[in-house]
């Protein structure tokens, strides 16, 4: 019997040794475990964080986005009314270039007309100015060819002083 106790006794303690040892090995097991769950919190709270992050900037983006297309929206009807307004001024543009070139050719017929008017009036009056000068204010020359150079070229009388005199002769 005591051979039977002996083996009892060591096999129990062997067990008891077992028993230890995967106590000893399940508490290590359980830290691992638990900084394992603790590095999974930390992730999860970082994951929670990071998604709230993205979350908030998806609601930025899709706020900006939408900024963006009402913006493109007004400036698109904006362009509409520009090129609206663009063609109406085109079209008045052409009008009055049309316009613009019928009254330029009016006026320059009507300047013409001016000019020739004023060309015969004054040469018709020209020469009446120079007989009615001629004969109204007698001019004094030294020969009959300082009269012809003094432009006088119609018959007439004309007053000559005679050199290095002061004797005026009446000449036709």
């Amino acid at each position: 019997m005591n051979v039977s106790l002996v083996q009892v006794i060591h096999h129990s303690t062997r067990l008891e040794r077992k028993l230890l040892e995967n106590s000893l090995s399940t508490n290590k097991l359980e830290k691992q475990l638990i900084i394992q769950t603790n590095d999974i919190r930390k992730l999860n709270d970082k994951n929670s964080f990071l998604e709230k992050k993205v979350d908030e900037m998806e609601e930025q983006r899709q706020v900006a986005l939408k900024m963006l297309r009402d913006e493109k929206e007004q400036l698109q009807a904006l362009v509409l009314r520009q090129t609206a307004i663009i063609g109406e001024l085109e079209l008045q543009l052409l009008k009055v270039s049309s316009n613009n070139s019928g009254l330029q050719r009016q006026q320059q017929e009507l300047l013409d007309t001016v000019n020739a008017l004023i060309h015969s009036i004054s040469v018709s009056s020209a020469r009446e100015i120079k007989a009615v000068m001629m004969q109204d204010t007698p001019t004094t020359f030294m020969d009959c060819a300082a009269v012809f150079k003094s432009g006088n070229t119609q018959s007439g009388v004309y007053t000559l002083t005679l050199p290095n005199t002061t004797i005026e002769v009446k000449v036709e």
